[in-house]
């Protein structure tokens, strides 16, 4: 026993020293194991909304957890909604991972405040024929009311020049070009972009790009890195679906044409009551292209504008205005919907001209047709005089539940029913006039109510068939 005892001491050394062996060859096969670090490439293909931003800091993100060698971001965008550019600026200020911006391929640009997304980054490349620049302040959301005042706007250059220099110096880039950018709506093209000191390199492919990163030492928020890119696996960064839709939603004419298309859906139902699917639409339609239009640089000025609109319409059905507020209607969202998009957003996130024009005009029409039908049937309850339509016998034209329409006196009704719902192309009786309105109850025709004139109006009474 004795022996054994003297062994033990011997055994326990020579055991740890074999697990400390074999912990050391199994992490050494692991470590073998495991992928160099990817660049992470993060593609902006369109203007800078909600969803963009959200793709775009989710990339950052997880290239920063993953520890990825670098960040490609390539860009082709006219810009966007300056609170979602500031967003993906913030997020590639705070990334350890150095970011490159690739303005690609072909004839791809970075406009606008899309401009701020370049000189974020430590490194900024374009592809030959690629443009940059143009970049006013976008007056969008609570800068709106700069639109006409002069210092106020002249304010807001200097900010934007301030804060496009801040990341320059940061960054490497140039800082005294960003004043003609900003103030002067100044372009430029790869190769003079990289004379002076704009952007760092022309590429004509990622692969270029990318390559081309290696080596090159950046500052980030962890510190001075070397880029090491050579041989690194690319891993491409994509949407998810509610990204991709919600992209698609917040194109200019889109969003437009959904909040447009959205108020004629429910001006018509509040125009003819009892219908209930224009309503059901137009919400819906005007719920979605609100959606979009909270991605691009909204002028909070025209929006309310397009809203003023639909409120004298709605009230020139119910004033007796002989149309006047609906011409001061479709004048306000002419307006509205021209100022919609902020001033300083580039030309392709403005709506085009004659999509503005059509709405204005079907608007229009719309308009005129329902005040000629509220005007006549105001016309008519006067010649007919309330004696003359009470016990009058008429068809549903829609259920009524408890409101719809009724054919009473060779005329459209807005009616409801006083003995709960009645079915489509029933028999009803009218029991009280309430102005334009109609109280009817389910009911027969009589006999044999004969033709009957009322003023110049000839009207003829449906008669109950003989059995």
């Amino acid at each position: 026993m004795r022996a054994i005892q003297r062994y033990v001491p011997l055994t326990i050394l020579v055991a740890t020293a074999l697990i400390g062996l074999l912990t050391a060859i199994a992490g050494e096969i692991v470590r073998a194991q495991e992928p160099d670090p990817a660049v992470v490439v993060i593609t902006v293909d369109g203007p800078i909304n909600s969803s963009v931003s959200r793709y775009v800091n989710r990339g950052i993100l997880d290239a920063n957890d993953d520890e990825a060698a670098a960040i490609v971001l390539v860009l082709n965008t006219p810009g966007g909604e300056d609170t979602y550019v500031n967003s993906i600026v913030n997020r590639i200020s705070g990334s350890c991972v150095p970011v490159i911006t690739w303005v690609g391929p072909g004839d791809a640009q970075a406009i606008s405040n899309g401009l701020n997304l370049v000189y974020a980054a430590q490194i900024a490349a374009m592809s030959p024929d690629a443009v940059i620049g143009n970049s006013p302040p976008v007056l969008s959301g609570s800068r709106s009311a700069l639109r006409e005042d002069d210092a106020d706007y002249a304010q807001a250059v200097d900010e934007d020049i301030a804060r496009l220099q801040k990341m320059a110096r940061r960054n490497g880039h140039n800082e005294e070009w960003v004043v003609s950018a900003v103030k002067d709506g100044a372009t430029v093209m790869a190769d003079d972009a990289v004379q002076q000191g704009i952007v760092t390199q022309v590429q004509p492919d990622l692969a270029s790009v990318i390559a081309g990163a290696d080596g090159a030492v950046v500052e980030t928020a962890a510190g001075t890195i070397t880029i090491e890119t050579a041989g690194a696996p690319v891993q491409n960064e994509q949407m998810s679906w509610f990204e991709d839709l919600m992209q698609w939603l917040a194109k200019p004419t889109m969003a437009y044409l959904l909040v447009s298309m959205g108020i004629l859906a429910i001006y018509f139902e509040l125009a003819n009551p009892g219908l209930g699917l224009p309503s059901i639409l137009g919400v819906i339609m005007l719920v979605i292209g609100l959606m979009g239009l909270s991605g691009l640089p909204v002028s909070w000025i025209g929006l309310g504008l397009m809203l003023g609109a639909f409120a004298l319409f709605l009230l020139d059905i119910f004033l007796p205005s002989l149309g006047l507020l609906t011409i001061g209607g479709l004048a306000m969202f002419l307006i509205g919907s021209n100022t919609l998009i902020a001033r300083g957003a580039s030309e392709d996130l403005q709506v085009p001209q004659h999509v503005i024009t059509t709405v204005t005009i079907c608007l229009g029409i719309l308009a005129i047709l329902i005040g000629m039908l509220a005007v006549k049937a105001q016309f008519w309850r006067k010649k007919a005089g309330r004696e003359d339509l009470i016990g009058r016998s008429g068809e549903t034209s829609t259920r009524l539940d408890p409101s719809g329409m009724v054919y009473v006196f060779g005329e459209l009704w807005n009616a409801t029913s006083s003995a709960g719902p009645i079915e489509v192309n029933q028999t009803v009786v009218v029991e009280e006039v309430d102005g334009i309105r109609l109280i009817v109850r389910p009911g027969m025709a009589t006999v044999h109510e004969a033709v009957e004139s009322v003023g110049d109006r000839t009207t003829v009474i449906p008669v109950r068939p003989a059995h």
